[in-house]
């Protein structure tokens, strides 16, 4: 099941692309109609290579077109402040294409596949933290029960509704020992039972191993663009990096906002250190009521129960 999960996750980002290349052509094509006529005639030259190498007559003069009406869409899109790509399928992995496998003769998993699966191995969370599991006797006060039951309740229903949920993100806040990393693993594991790739982890392990990606040259941050829920847990706990911490995290909020998926956040920090901490543009993200359902706990710490 989690390996036909992440196939259909990459199947998701190619249908995106191709949506995303199909509005630029059709915006190319309204700002400037010779890109139209360029493709076109491309079509065409493309048709009648087809019967020329049938025919095993010399392809050149038809390679020669093709050549000039690229250089000319180059010239054009130069002209216009486009980059030259911009006709063209981006991929978010363009080793394998998004197709999660490279080669040819033999195929093999891309390294983008394989760190999905570790991903998605090491992310479903505790598997004992499952809303089934919720233990009421662990609380002392009836208000803090209340307050706890009402959260639960409302995420459970997130998770049971996902992906079309009433808001697309939901950032849980409190004191430390309030239940909030019980509650997130429950939304995850109930959603990866649902069929939906679904990973936790915690903010100090985010941000390491995208460091330890730079140091490999490697794009780590690009897996956690994908999947459908994500759950990054203990917010306020990773090492502060100079022109790193703050601006991974924006952009892992950006995206994945931009791309429609779900991403559930906690920490223990109140808005006011969150604000001193990553600034307003990092606390917009994560309290921005548009797209984001905020649940503070209150109460004792359930671990010294």
């Amino acid at each position: 099941m989690a390996l036909k999960e992440l196939l259909n996750e990459y199947e998701a980002v190619r249908l995106r692309q191709r949506d995303a290349l199909q509005k630029r052509t059709q915006e190319a094509y309204a700002l400037c109609p010779e890109f139209k006529e360029i493709a076109d005639l491309r079509k065409a030259a493309l048709m009648e290579l087809g019967n020329v190498m049938r025919s095993g007559e010399d392809p050149k003069r038809i390679h020669d077109k093709l050549s000039t009406y690229a250089a000319r869409e180059k010239q054009l899109l130069k002209a216009l402040g486009l980059p030259e790509d911009h006709l063209q399928m981006q991929y978010d992995c363009p080793l394998c294409k998004d197709t999660g496998y490279v080669g040819e003769a033999r195929r093999e998993p891309c390294a983008c596949l394989q760190r999905k699966k570790i991903a998605l191995r090491a992310g479903q969370g505790d598997p004992n933290e499952r809303f089934e599991n919720f233990d009421e006797t662990l609380f002392s006060d009836a208000t803090q029960l209340a307050r706890t039951k009402k959260a639960r309740e409302y995420l459970e229903s997130f998770a049971n509704e996902f992906p079309n949920t009433r808001w697309q993100n939901v950032f849980l806040t409190g004191a430390p020992g309030l239940g909030k990393t019980f509650l997130l693993n429950a939304v995850a594991r109930r959603v990866s039972e649902r069929g939906f790739t679904a990973q936790t982890v915690c903010a100090y392990n985010f941000i390491r191993d995208v460091v330890a990606g730079f140091s490999a040259g490697e794009d780590r941050l690009g897996a956690y663009f994908t999947p459908a829920l994500l759950v990054l847990d203990d917010i306020g706990t990773e090492p502060m990096l100079r022109n790193v911490t703050v601006e991974t995290i924006n952009a892992l909020l950006n995206e994945r906002l931009a791309r429609g998926l779900h991403t559930l956040c906690a920490t223990n920090l109140t808005t006011e250190q969150l604000k001193e901490r990553y600034g307003e543009r990092v606390l917009s993200r994560l309290i921005d009521t548009r797209h984001c359902c905020s649940i503070k706990l209150e109460g004792k710490n359930l671990r010294m129960v």
